[in-house]
């Protein structure tokens, strides 16, 4: 008689095993990406990138149309991702006023749209 267990607890165990390894290195990854994001954002900028051509407002207008209506903080974040800069809600305000008063964008309460 012997004692192997079958495949298929083994193979339940193994997957449970695995799962186990990828939340632990999820954890580990998600500690360094907030790590280095807080040094980024202590450095003024982010080092990592390099500047892409475009302005703020192509790249707000674009990021409306492509996910519809957003508050301010999701158009930093998607402007900062399109253009590789660290701009903040100060920097991004304006652009989204000038697209307002040429009838591009409206705002209803914190929430802008793409007209």
């Amino acid at each position: 008689m012997t004692n192997e267990m079958p495949f298929s607890q083994y193979a339940a165990e193994r997957i449970e095993t695995l799962n186990k390894e990828i939340e632990t290195m999820r954890s580990i990854l998600s500690r360094a990406l907030s790590e280095k994001k807080a040094i980024e954002k202590a450095l003024g900028a982010k080092t990592t990138r390099k500047p892409r051509s475009g302005t703020v407002a192509e790249a707000a207008l674009t990021f409306l149309r492509k996910n519809g209506p957003s508050e301010v903080s999701s158009i930093v974040q998607a402007v900062n991702e399109t253009l590789g800069t660290a701009f903040n809600r100060e920097r991004v305000s304006p652009p989204l006023s000038i697209l307002k008063s040429k009838g591009k964008v409206s705002l209803n309460g914190k929430v802008w749209k793409a007209t």
